[in-house]
């Protein structure tokens, strides 16, 4: 059996033959770069989170995935020697095994195709095992800056395509109830709840991480999972830098604080009609002049190469990231776990999935003394329209 396939649609549904494996590889091979040059929907938060017929979400998902699970196989062709990189290999094996799913798919029941969307959303959540394909081949084949450039594509595109699956299985769940809204502050509690539970996790003790609300914000933010994510983020690498500055371990191996109590980190959280801003002060000593610029690459990180210091025996869980989408805004629940902790992909990602929703993540730098970041995010419609794949098109279409 060849990717969990024995049979191969052709013009009609109703129309299939039988035939050998190493013919049908190639036949899929084949429709694959036929795919990956067809157009592709510019997808963003507007159309996702519209009102959708579930048969026409199908007939929309159908067509599209093809076209996006090609793309992305053609992508990772690009990556010089990619046959020889397990993880590359087995990734776009995995892109195989659901494009060659979706080809061969004869029903037109909605429950059918839900249980694909399933397998396959669960098979992609391990995509970001990429990252580490590229951290174990550093300065082999790419630079640093090749890298960061072909990850941007690459999760951009993964970004859009697991929010619209994340979506049709909320259109198509069978309560078909949506979730109710997420009050921001209780997201921002929540993103606060969860890195003090990581910090004491690790550490054994956390900073106070106080919260204040200069205008609040009259919406929620465009996806509540995304939003909490990016701010847990934040905040862990503000409780370690401040734990980092603040404890010294003595010739005993044991921790001690230079002060009684560590410093607080601030979190200030305002918003007018067209945006919402949340700031987060700590005073962790702050990143050097020459090293801001690293910490927006995926091959960046401060962790220890084995030990990621924040749970390093739970596997990177993107799946939680691709709950059922709601489409009230800010209507998810929230994820139970930050992904990708401790792989030094906190921050381009948090980037990717801010400007997703209309936004952006800055980053302000007191050197000796602490840092401050800024997520901001649009409350707009037109904020929610902005061409987040633009430039993945243009990349995929000049690399072919």
């Amino acid at each position: 059996q060849l990717l969990g396939v024995r049979r191969f649609g052709f013009a009609a549904h109703e129309d299939f033959v039988d035939i050998p494996e190493e013919q049908l590889r190639a036949l899929i091979q084949s429709e694959v770069t036929h795919w990956a040059v067809q157009p592709q929907a510019n997808v963003d938060l507007s159309l996702i989170l519209q009102p959708w017929d579930p048969v026409d979400f199908m007939e929309f998902l159908k067509h599209e995935l093809p076209i996006r699970y090609a793309r992305r196989m053609k992508l990772l062709e690009t990556v010089p020697g990619w046959g020889h990189n397990q993880f590359i290999a087995n990734i776009r094996e995995m892109y195989l095994h659901s494009f060659a799913q979706l080809q061969s798919l004869a029903s037109d029941d909605v429950t059918e195709f839900r249980s694909i969307m399933g397998e396959i959303q669960k098979r992609h959540s391990r995509t970001t095992k990429l990252v580490n394909a590229f951290r174990e081949a550093r300065g082999e084949t790419l630079t640093q800056e090749e890298v960061d450039s072909f990850l941007d594509t690459f999760f951009t595109g993964r970004i859009s395509t697991s929010a619209l699956v994340s979506r049709f299985m909320a259109v198509t769940a069978s309560d078909r109830k949506e979730a109710p809204p997420q009050d921001m502050m209780s997201i921002v509690q929540g993103a606060v709840r969860k890195a003090t539970k990581l910090c004491k996790g690790y550490y054994g003790t956390a900073p106070e991480i106080e919260v204040m609300v200069g205008n609040p914000p009259p919406r929620n933010p465009p996806v509540a999972q995304y939003f909490f994510y990016i701010l847990v983020e934040l905040l862990k690498n503000s409780c370690r830098a401040t734990y980092d500055q603040h404890i010294v371990i003595g010739t005993s191996g044991m921790a001690s604080s230079n002060h009684v109590d560590l410093p607080p980190i601030q979190v200030i959280v305002t918003g007018n009609e067209t945006s919402m801003c949340v700031k987060i002060s700590d005073a962790g000593g702050g990143i050097a002049l020459d090293e801001l610029p690293k910490v927006w690459s995926y091959l960046y990180t401060t962790a220890d190469p084995v030990e990621s210091r924040w749970f390093p025996e739970l596997e990177p869980d993107i799946e939680k990231m691709e709950m059922p989408l709601s489409s009230s805004l800010g209507g998810a629940r929230l994820i139970e776990l930050s992904p990708l902790a401790g792989l030094g992909c906190g921050l381009p990602l948090s980037q990717l999935y801010a400007k997703f929703m209309g936004g952006k993540v800055r980053l302000r730098t007191m050197p000796g003394f602490g840092c401050d970041a800024f997520v901001i995010l649009s409350l707009t419609e037109a904020g929610l329209q902005a061409h987040f794949e633009d430039a993945m098109f243009q990349m995929v279409e000049e690399t072919g």
